[in-house]
């Protein structure tokens, strides 16, 4: 249940919204989720009162942006369900607070309604001027609304608690807006009163109607307590205030609650008095930095909201609260017995609206985490905006860097090298979020942009000092001349600066003084321990500041209360020895056998004294924990016929666990599963311990991000806005998650900044990967001389080059590697030593797979050593990763011989094998060595085989076949082979140039590939005898060619590569009979030639080619491609299989709009990522379907299953189209259903794409030229009318379709996340910037149609003729 209050007062002035306001705030402190709410709707303003970003603030919905949504509803114009807009309470709630507090306190604000932009102003005042409150009642059912609305507020919803105490703020005077805030909302109401006589008697007639009978009828018996305040009571006339006093118990004091006696408190006791100093703001102040400043100042409204949570019913949250708050009354009142100490507070100012609000004495227990930032700010601030002239940016910047040296932040103002008068957004946010305003002068006086921050400076809730400072060349005088306010201000002369450091010193010493505006430390909130442990596991001091699962802990407990034995297991770094200290520390209070402590005994195998310890007989109630227990070198090596791995100490101790004798293992699953097995000596223990594994899983990011937020949390500190998600993003997933977190936090915590964790100090550090590699850096300096080699065998064995020389970062398994020669012998400590010093994550995927990895990639250039170990091993580790891809090919297809290494990759692996055997495992050596063994007999056998083909090419035509193939003779002498060969080459050229008419292009200059070897790759295993044919038709035109190779997993657009400078030539050549050859074989695909002579993988030697080929079976085949689909006459383009140019960058985007002139729309964001990418061959209707087309389809539709047919054709009510016209007026579902019928299908969003912005991705159709003369656009429509199809060719693609910018959007077959797909190309109706190639959108009207929506099909190559209908 909630506790409702209705701050009210007779008149204004007397600091009712100000009471409301601080009582919001302490109550939301103590752990309470507060809303505020403006009911003062004709004159609203309580966001005054808070730090909040009142822009933001203003341009939220508000109270009556809620009632005009109920009635908006209510009359049928919008829905009425759960749906209805009014339901959703959240949208109308503003957030005071950025974050929970560490103690889950909120403070939410329902403002008085929507007021930013100016427009909006306008348009809350017509509308508050013209509520009819009695119309509302009695027509609208308001009493319902509101009585619903108490109860949303006191209920939890979908994605929001409920609240505990909701605060009112009603209007002044007998009005029905006051009555709606008492008679119906209150549980309670708190009347300020003043001690004049007007106020007095108007309060006391206003309390005597909220008593009377009518009321009571309207509340239906719902109880209503009064708390009348005396507020702004001036406190130096004694005999004044007596007689105030006198009349005010006599009107009031028969209105004191019941429970206030018994707690000794009276309304006199409440008293606001009126104190002058503080009458120019209007602020909550919660920032703990300014607390001590005003610690004896404020405690009335301290003791006020301990007062109303006394009210507050045994069901309600806000009870909870109350032997606290009636401790502090009781305290408070103690201490003063004869008021001859009032309590200090703030008061009445110059008007009636001039406030200030003040943050009291705390009198009560702390029970909640000391809050070290001010959670009303996004983040930590600035103690000096610095802001200076375009001319003085040089000195401005030197002294921000004195003043950093004297440890004051400082933002400079960017403003001065800003195009245009604006201040930017980031500028103002730095500015509200800073202490000091220096405006420096210099030779050309004061901007005008400074004149504005000077305007904002003195516009923010938060008090911001200004600081006059003359810089070198200004006029002593400039200040006085230019600056209305600021003449009488203290002015800091720095025009001899540096020389004259007494001028700098007297500046340092105003940014230092105490004063109103002064930062002083809280001294009962000393600065809190740092929270994070790193990388060592929490102690049992600090592992309470952790999110542990508590059910995990008590699992344990029950487990071992059953067995007396519990083996922790998991990968490393996901908290299980924090863990085991959490259940250490509830075993204290709560031991394993009732009513007998239990004594612990923690320790690791690895300590000296571990073997004394463990000889020890075990006691009764006593817990043995043995830490890392598996971390044992033999463990990673199959058993060597010696003893077991644990010391028979432990072993028995683990065989003769019990409740009052426990024992808890932890480690990480590391020994090899033959040391589980029989023969293995430690088999049975293995099986004693099966039943008793307790498997730790990997955190998933929710809990990384409570591991990281809630120690800082928990001792009152906060992240800046963007720091948890990017802490959380670097750290990744998977068991390094925390660890890395870990190292990042520590080093955050000791630059924490006014209580926040900051994203300066992230970037500071370098980041995650940053922070990591200096780690590796500084372990790596220490590892023992008898691990090295080891220790870099594991790391290399980590690292993959890629084929553009850039270095990834992998796993590996343990059981893989560890048979590599430099791994025998000390691999497995060289592996616990890396875990050890936190360098990589081990976890186990299975009995046979111990996977490890470094925790993440080091950032470049961060870690030294492990970038020399790495570059003096780069090619080896690129090759060896090659052998090891292939060796897994091999063994996925069954280890058959036609996928061992050959040609090129054969040949370095062999290189491999005599220059790195010790870093090649046992299995990639055998697998190398069968490669070469079968490269020897394949050579054999192709000299046989090309025999063959000789003679059955010379002999086919004189009938002698059936004769050769009895007789062939495959052991010829190594002469007539080559003679042989010799007369087959020249046999298959003549039949290569009799096909091809004797065309030139398929002729190449042997002598210029004297010496010169290619190797083929290719991606599709179904291209294999293409690929063959090519080398053949490549081998007969006098080229040496190796076997091909198919790699599956590269990237290719199909190109011909060269590694050393000298064979660009040849490269080109090679691409030009490709093309040419394999049109022969009917594909057609532009070969590209791609330089590699500077990358990672150039040769020193020339003579190296590599062709490598994309699905040769995807491309459109040059034959038999139709001009037009006989299902519908359609005229058809051919789009062949390529790579392509997609989407654009942001700043492509804003520059080109910029040079347009045009706007940057919100949906331009949604367009893709640029990238490359292989797109099959396709066929596209040339022009957009049109009326013609689609009448036809409506006449001869048959409904099916997958076939929906239109209606009435042109739809009733929509005007009938040209036959040349695109059809429009037609869903989604029509649109896929006439392509289906026409033998095809709607294209995706990226071959549409392709389609229209050919291979190079240019903007528009025509290319990158602006001209709207090209598209039937907004310009030449004049955004009236759409065009014929075909009507403009100087448009069209590269590929000759047209109308594929303007005109109609065209819809796809790409799902738009969130519902619906994408359409493409713009209309009649849109720009040349809103009609590129590349823009993505979404039409809300595609499932009935719309006069700028059409389509085009596509169909699928190879064309088969066939209508898919």
């Amino acid at each position: 249940m909630s506790s409702f209050f209705t701050f009210y007062s007779f008149k204004g002035g007397v600091g009712r919204s100000m009471a409301l306001a601080n009582v919001a705030d302490i109550l939301a402190r103590r752990g309470l989720r507060v809303l505020a709410i403006d009911f003062d709707l004709e004159a609203p303003g309580l966001e005054r009162y808070f730090q909040v970003e009142k822009t933001a603030a203003l341009a939220n919905p508000g109270l009556i942006d809620l009632l005009q949504s109920f009635k908006k509803s209510l009359s049928g114009a919008a829905p009425l369900d759960d749906s209805a807009e009014f339901r959703q309470i959240g949208r109308f709630v503003y957030p005071v607070y950025q974050r929970p507090l560490p103690n889950g306190g909120e403070l939410h604000l329902l403002t008085a309604g929507q007021r930013e932009p100016a427009s909006q102003y306008r348009q809350y005042a017509l509308a508050v001027r013209t509520f009819d409150w009695q119309d509302f009642y009695y027509n609208w059912e308001g009493e319902a609304f509101f009585e619903w609305l108490r109860g949303e507020l006191a209920q939890p919803a979908s994605g929001r608690d409920a609240y505990d105490v909701v605060l009112v703020d009603s209007r002044t005077g007998v009005t029905e807006m006051g009555g709606v805030c008492a008679y119906q909302l209150a549980d309670a109401i708190v009347m300020l009163c003043a001690a004049n006589h007007q106020n007095v008697e108007g309060t006391r007639e206003v309390a005597r109607d909220f008593r009377s009978d009518s009321v009571r009828a309207l509340r239906r018996g719902r109880s209503l307590e009064m708390v009348v305040v005396p507020a702004r009571i001036e406190q130096r006339d004694d005999a004044l205030l007596d007689r105030f006093f006198q009349r005010f118990d006599s009107f009031f004091v028969d209105e004191e609650p019941a429970v206030f006696g018994s707690a000794g408190l009276s309304f006199r006791d409440l008293t606001i008095p009126y104190q002058p100093e503080f009458a120019f703001e209007e602020t909550v102040v919660s920032d703990p930095a300014r607390r001590e400043a005003r610690r004896e100042i404020g405690g009335a409204f301290e003791l006020l909201a301990n007062a109303l949570t006394l009210l507050a019913q045994p069901s309600e949250r806000m009870a909870a609260h109350q032997d606290e708050a009636l401790a502090a009354i009781r305290d408070y009142l103690a201490r003063t017995p004869q008021r001859a100490d009032p309590p200090p507070t703030v008061t009445r100012g110059l008007d009636d609206d001039d406030e200030t609000i003040i943050l009291p004495r705390t009198t009560q227990r702390r029970t909640t985490t000391t809050t070290h930032f001010d959670p009303t700010l996004r983040f930590a601030g600035y103690d000096v905006f610095l802001s200076a002239g375009e001319a003085d940016q040089d000195t401005a910047h030197g002294l921000a860097d004195a003043l950093g040296r004297e440890g004051f932040k400082t933002f400079v103002d960017p403003s001065a090298l800003t195009p245009g008068i604006q201040i930017a957004e980031a500028t103002t946010q730095a500015l509200h979020h800073s202490r000091h305003l220096l405006v420096c002068a210099g030779g050309h006086g004061v901007s005008i942009w400074q004149k504005r921050e000077i305007e904002l400076a003195r516009s923010s809730n938060q008090p911001i000092r200004i600081v006059p400072v003359l810089l070198p060349g200004a006029d002593g005088d400039i200040f006085s001349l230019s600056l209305r306010g600021v003449a009488d201000m203290q002015v800091v002369d720095l025009r001899a600066w540096p020389a004259d450091q007494v001028a700098f010193g007297n500046l340092l010493q105003i940014l230092r003084s105490s004063s109103v505006w002064a930062v002083e430390a809280d001294t009962n909130a000393a600065p809190a321990a740092n929270p994070y442990a790193g990388l060592q596991s929490y102690d049992e001091g600090r592992v309470h500041l952790i999110d542990l699962p508590a059910h995990r802990v008590a699992d344990i407990i029950e487990h071992l209360r059953r067995s007396g034995l519990a083996v922790l297991t998991g990968p490393s770094g996901i908290g299980k020895a924090s863990l085991v200290t959490a259940l250490i520390a509830a075993l204290r209070s709560d031991s394993l056998v009732p009513g007998k402590p239990v004594s612990i005994t923690r320790l690791r195998l690895d300590q000296a004294d571990s073997p004394s310890r463990l000889a020890v007989p075990a006691a009764d109630n006593q817990l043995l924990v043995v830490d890392a227990w598996d971390h044992r070198g033999r463990a990673l090596a199959p058993p060597d016929g010696g003893p077991g791995l644990w010391p028979a100490a432990l072993a028995q101790r683990i065989l003769e666990a019990s409740p009052s004798r426990a024992v808890v293992l932890v480690g990480h699953d590391l020994p090899l599963a033959a040391w589980r097995q029989s023969p293995s000596p430690d088999a049975a223990l293995w099986q004693h311990l099966a039943p008793q594994l307790i498997r730790m899983s990997v955190p998933d990011p929710v809990a990384v991000r409570r591991a990281i937020e809630t120690p800082a949390s928990r001792s009152g500190y906060a992240f800046e806005p963007g720091l948890l998600d990017r802490i959380a993003q670097h750290a990744g997933e998977g068991p390094a998650a925390l660890p890395l977190a870990q190292m990042v936090l520590t080093r955050l915590w000791d630059q924490a900044v006014r209580g926040f964790l900051t994203n300066a100090a992230y970037d500071a550090c370098g980041g995650t990967a940053a922070v990591f590699a200096a780690h590796l850096e500084a372990r790596l300096g220490h590892v023992p001389d008898a691990l090295a080699r080891a220790v870099n065998g594991l790391l290399l064995r980590l690292a993959e080059v890629t084929d553009d020389g850039s270095v990834a970062w992998l796993a590996a398994t343990w059981e893989s590697v560890c048979t590599q020669p430099n791994l025998r012998e000390r691999g497995g400590e060289a592996l616990l030593w890396l875990l050890e010093a936190r360098i990589i994550s081990v976890w186990r995927e299975g009995p046979e797979h111990l996977r490890f990895s470094l925790l993440c990639a080091p950032a470049a250039g961060h870690a030294p050593r492990l970038d020399r170990l790495i570059t003096d091993n780069r090619e080896r580790i690129g090759r060896r990763h090659r052998v090891t891809h292939s060796l897994e090919a091999w063994k996925v297809r069954g280890r058959t011989t036609d996928a061992l290494l050959v040609g090129f990759r054969l040949e370095e692996s062999g290189e491999l094998l005599n220059d790195w055997a010790p870093d090649l495992s046992a299995e990639e050596q055998v697998f190398i060595g069968h490669s070469l063994n079968n490269a020897r007999r394949v050579s054999r056998r192709r000299r046989s085989i090309l025999i063959g083909v000789a003679m059955l090419m010379l002999l086919a035509g004189l009938g002698w076949w059936s004769n050769l193939q009895k007789n062939l003779d495959l052991e010829k002498s190594d002469d007539a082979l080559n003679t042989t060969a010799t007369a087959a080459t020249a046999a298959i050229k003549a039949a290569i140039l009799k096909d091809t008419g004797k065309d030139e292009r398929y002729a190449l200059d042997a002598s210029l590939f004297t010496g010169t070897r290619i190797y083929p790759q290719y991606k599709d295993d179904r291209d294999k005898a293409n690929v063959s044919a090519l080398g053949l038709y490549l081998r007969a035109l006098g080229v040496n060619v190796e076997t091909a190779e198919w790699v599956k997993d590269a990237p290719t657009c199909g190109e011909v590569r060269y590694f050393h400078n000298d064979d660009e030539v040849r490269a080109r050549k090679l691409a030009e009979a490709l093309e040419q050859l394999l049109k022969t074989l009917g594909f057609h695909l532009h070969m590209s030639v791609l330089d590699l002579s500077r990358s990672r993988l150039a040769k020193s030697v020339a003579g190296t080619l590599e062709f490598w080929l994309p699905p040769l079976h995807s491309l459109a085949h040059v034959n038999g491609v139709p001009a037009t689909n006989p299902a519908d006459g359609a005229a058809l383009s051919l789009v062949s299989g390529s790579c392509a140019s997609l989407g654009s960058t942001p700043e492509q985007r804003r520059r080109l709009a910029s040079d347009l002139g045009a706007p940057y729309n919100n949906f331009f964001d949604q367009e893709l990522p640029r990238q490359k990418v292989w797109l099959d061959g396709f066929l596209m209707y040339r022009h957009e379907v049109t009326y013609e087309q689609f009448a036809h389809f409506s006449a001869a539709c048959t409904p099916a299953a997958n076939m929906r047919c239109p209606g009435p054709w042109p739809p009733p009510g929509k005007p009938a189209s040209k036959s040349r016209e695109p059809a429009r007026f037609l869903g989604w579902p029509l649109a896929d259903s006439y392509c289906r019928w026409a033998g095809g299908r709607l294209p995706t969003a990226e071959e549409w794409e392709k389609a229209a912005s050919g291979e190079d991705g240019r903007l528009w159709p025509w290319g990158n030229e602006a001209d709207s003369k090209r598209f039937q656009g907004a310009d030449r429509s004049s955004m009236r009318a759409l065009a014929e199809v075909g009507h403009l060719p100087a448009g069209d693609s590269p590929y000759g379709i047209s109308d594929m910018a303007g005109n109609v959007w065209e819809l796809t077959a790409s799902p738009w996340p969130g519902g619906g797909h994408v359409m493409k190309g713009g209309s009649y109706l849109n720009s040349l910037m809103q009609s590129r190639a590349a823009v993505r959108w979404v039409s809300s009207k595609e499932d009935e149609g719309a006069d700028y929506l059409g389509f085009r099909c596509v169909l699928d190559m190879p064309w088969t003729g066939r209508p898919t209908r």
